[in-house]
């Protein structure tokens, strides 16, 4: 008696390797994170964000300076404008170390903090809004290549650092990816911070933050298994209680478009914080200024 041939087993597609990953975050997303979701992964696009981050902060250092950054700081700021030279000169002194430190404890490991903190919100989320059962080495799997483009704008920075005149750097807008680049210091702050916020770079990554984690609900199983419970509950065991209905489909949308309408909102919102930090150095360094400056000597009293 013949049998029947057996089937082959249908073979796994291969993997994406992680110089893979970080090109087709940028060019083929939905096939890179359906990837990453089922084999997640986080270290390769850190570490080249990292890597990125300390060479601009190494090529500003040796072509522009932070001396140059604060003395064009300090001539833009009206509360040092009562300031002498060598009061002017005493601050910067004290203000540079200060600022190169922060350049390269941010460029070490601001990268990598900053990626657990959003996916880290991300896993609070989805997990409590949808319950989706999302695993936290994923959400920074998926977190961590959505923000390839800050290589492609990391990669511009620097070539911008080696070719461009050092006096005519703006390390607050490095790439002028905004308008807030067209405007001068003419304009209000709120308008030049707002006009900064429009980054094309900032709005690839919302994209691909948007569109990854809709493909990753998908990719967890969450739709599968909410089919599944209908089928349990409407078939296997039905319940005939007056509350056992489906929702109509117009209302199903409204509320997917409300939880979408709040996530997109919550990132904005943490894009926007961060981009205060790069948009905020003229407060900061007169905030610094401010508390290096040396104690003005009193004056003396004025006999009646």
């Amino acid at each position: 008696m013949a049998t029947a041939p057996v089937p082959a087993p249908a073979e796994a597609s291969p993997r994406i390797g992680a110089l893979g990953r970080i090109f087709g975050a940028l060019f083929s997303p939905k096939e890179t994170f359906s990837d990453i979701a089922q084999h997640p992964t986080w270290l390769a696009p850190v570490v080249l964000l990292t890597l990125i981050s300390l060479s601009i902060t190494l090529l500003f250092n040796q072509r522009v300076g932070w001396e140059r950054f604060m003395e064009k700081q300090f001539a833009q700021s009206p509360r040092t404008a009562e300031m002498t030279a060598e009061q002017k000169q005493q601050a910067i002194a004290r203000a540079v170390p200060i600022a190169r430190g922060i350049g390269y404890v941010s460029g070490t490991i601001g990268q990598l903090i900053f990626s657990l903190i959003l996916a880290g919100i991300f896993l609070g989320a989805f997990n409590l809004m949808a319950g989706a059962g999302l695993r936290f080495k994923t959400s920074l799997g998926v977190t961590t290549h959505s923000l390839m483009p800050g290589v492609v704008s990391g990669v511009l920075g620097v070539i911008i650092l080696m070719v461009k005149d050092p006096d005519d750097i703006d390390l607050q807008n490095l790439v002028a990816s905004n308008p807030g680049a067209l405007l001068g210091t003419d304009f209000p702050a709120a308008v030049r911070v707002f006009a900064g916020a429009l980054d094309i770079f900032v709005f690839w990554i919302l994209f691909l933050l948007a569109t990854s984690f809709t493909w990753l609900m998908g990719l967890m199983g969450y739709a599968r298994s909410g089919l599944r419970t209908h089928w349990h509950v409407f078939n296997a065991v039905r319940d005939y209680s007056s509350d056992a209905f489906t929702p109509a489909l117009g209302f199903a949308c409204w509320v997917i478009s409300a939880i979408v309408l709040v996530f997109l909102l919550l990132v904005s919102f943490i894009f926007w914080l961060a981009h205060l930090g790069t948009q905020g150095h003229e407060q900061e360094a007169a905030m610094l200024h401010a508390a290096t400056r040396p104690a003005l000597e009193p004056e003396p009293a004025v006999g009646d």
